[in-house]
This record gives C-alpha cells, sequence and structure tokens, in this order.
C-alpha cells in the first residue's frame, strides 16, 4: 500500500514470515540491508534509514522504479466484486436486455455482422437459441437479478464457438476470463 502511493516508509520485520517481503525490497534496490527488531544494531539502522529517507532525491529514486503500476485497487475491487455477479441460464425474459446489448454500437463493431439488429429478425433468432439443442446461453446478472451481459456456446461435437457480451456497468473490469471460466464449467456440468 505504501508503494502504491508513494508513501516513503522504512520497512521493519518483526516476525520470520516477512521475511519474503524484506527479500523482495532488497531485490528490488528499495532497501539494502534488512532491519530486524532482533538485531542488535537495530536503532542506528532504524535512525540510518531515517536520515536518508529525509532527502528528497532519496526518496525520488526509490519511487522512480515504476514497480507499481496503480492499477492494485482495481484488481482488489474487482477481485472482490466477482462474487456479486451470477449466472444463471436465459430466459425467454431476457430477449429484449440481450437485444438491447446486442445492438450496443460496441458489441456490433467486435461482431461479425457489425450492421444493427431489427427485433424481428433478434425474435426469431432468440427463440431458435431457446429451444436448440447445440446452443448454451448464459446471462450475467448483478444480486438483484439486473442483467448485465451474456454469454453462448454453439456447441458442434466437442468443439464450442463462444460469445460474450458485457454491459457498459461491468465492460472493461477485466472479468471477461472470471465468467468465461464460470460458464465453461457450468457447461461441463450440464454435459455430465
Amino acid at each position: 500500500e505504501l508503494l502504491a502511493t508513494n508513501t516513503p516508509f522504512i520497512p521493519i520485520q518483526t516476525a520470520e514470515n516477512q521475511k519474503n517481503n524484506i527479500d523482495g525490497l532488497m531485490k528490488y534496490g528499495l532497501m539494502q540491508d534488512i532491519i530486524s527488531v532482533h538485531d542488535p544494531l537495530f536503532l542506528s539502522k532504524l535512525i540510518k534509514y531515517y536520515q536518508e529517507l529525509k532527502q528528497f532525491d532519496k526518496r525520488n529514486r526509490l519511487f522512480d522504479q515504476k514497480l507499481i503500476d496503480g492499477k492494485g485497487s482495481k484488481r482488489i475491487i474487482n477481485c472482490v466484486l466477482k462474487d456479486i455477479y451470477y449466472l444463471r441460464d436465459v430466459i425467454a425474459d431476457d430477449m429484449e436486455d440481450v437485444f438491447k446489448l446486442s445492438n450496443e454500437r460496441y458489441v456490433r463493431e467486435y461482431s461479425i455482422n457489425q450492421e444493427k439488429i431489427k427485433w424481428e429478425e433478434h425474435v426469431e433468432w432468440f427463440n431458435n437459441i431457446m429451444n436448440s439443442k447445440k446452443d448454451q446461453f448464459y446471462v450475467i446478472t448483478d444480486p438483484s437479478g439486473a442483467f448485465l451481459g451474456q454469454i453462448r456456446y454453439k456447441i458442434n461435437e466437442n468443439v464450442a464457438e463462444v460469445s460474450i457480451s458485457l454491459g457498459k456497468q461491468i465492460l472493461g473490469k477485466g472479468l471477461s476470463q472470471y465468467f468465461l471460466e464460470n460458464s465453461m464449467l457450468m457447461l461441463k456440468r450440464r454435459k455430465r
């Protein structure tokens, strides 16, 4: 956390299980020596590091190495948020939400057919998918059941073609892999 915010700090090892962290800091040149509370030279090492950190150029050099990409907070939030999304089988009531998402400009842009989909065509396609034995269709929701995206598998024997579209609420949060892995587990369980 201190590295991520570029806050000067003096790492002090108080327990053996912190050694890996200290070794990592030393590997990247963020400290030159282990400061342990059990070291007879603890106080003198602490004072030495404190004096060095008072110098602006020394502090600046420590954080100039770009070891932190600034995305740690986002990763933590996304990891926690994964637990509040749900995958379920598509139902007839999802038809309009799937239609709206499918016609989003950013979805059409990455589709084979980039033209807007007409409602009548969508209704026919959706009903065919719902009744198909070769397609497995999941939707992504939040805890309240609000539609957030879709994942569809077109299965041909041992091969499946996957299509995934995420709503703007969850787009760009690095969740695609999570949804794909979980939908594949659901698909695998269903095929048994």
